[in-house]
């Protein structure tokens, strides 16, 4: 009959293997819990740096009815407030209607619209605008300023004007 081989291990022998998992289960270890902290201290930091670099934050707004089509004449200029009191002043041409706001660009006084000579006009300083709000003429001008604008939508079926605007202030106790 054949014998079997019979591999035989020394004490000192078990003994390496035992060292070889233990020193691999210690960087593991080590590994482990390195990995751990440097996430921890990202995600802190992370949060942390995000904390202190504001949101851009786009103030409420709110959709409020300014009429129908048929009230805004073609080469006019109506006035609307917001909710906040503030003048709107609307225009209406071929390519459609654009709301401005009557703020001057410049020190904030209040534009009108000037039908006869086309175009928008701040007395204060003389600032001129084309219809388009672009300024033309004076210190906004001389300062590439244009009046603001505030988005408007037309219902197609209904033919109802819409504005958005800031949503009103909150009284201060």
């Amino acid at each position: 009959m054949g014998t079997k081989d019979t591999e035989t291990t020394s004490p000192d022998a078990r003994a390496d293997d035992n060292d070889t998992n233990d020193s691999r289960r210690s960087f593991l270890a080590k590994m482990s819990i390195t990995v751990g902290v440097a996430l921890g201290y990202g995600l802190l930091a992370a949060e942390g740096l995000l904390f202190v670099i504001p949101k851009k934050i786009k103030p409420p707004t709110i959709k409020i009815y300014a009429g129908r089509l048929k009230q805004f004449t073609l080469g006019g200029v109506r006035t609307l407030f917001d909710l906040n009191g503030r003048e709107i002043l609307v225009k209406r041409d071929d390519s459609g209607l654009t709301a401005f706001s009557s703020v001057c660009p410049h020190l904030g006084c209040t534009v009108h619209w000037e039908a006869d000579k086309n175009r928008f006009f701040c007395p204060c300083h003389g600032g001129v605008f084309r219809p388009d709000g672009v300024a033309i003429a004076g210190p906004p001008a001389d300062a590439g300023q244009r009046l603001s604008e505030f988005p408007i939508e037309v219902d197609k079926t209904s033919k109802v004007v819409y504005l958005e605007v800031k949503e009103p202030e909150r009284g201060r106790s």
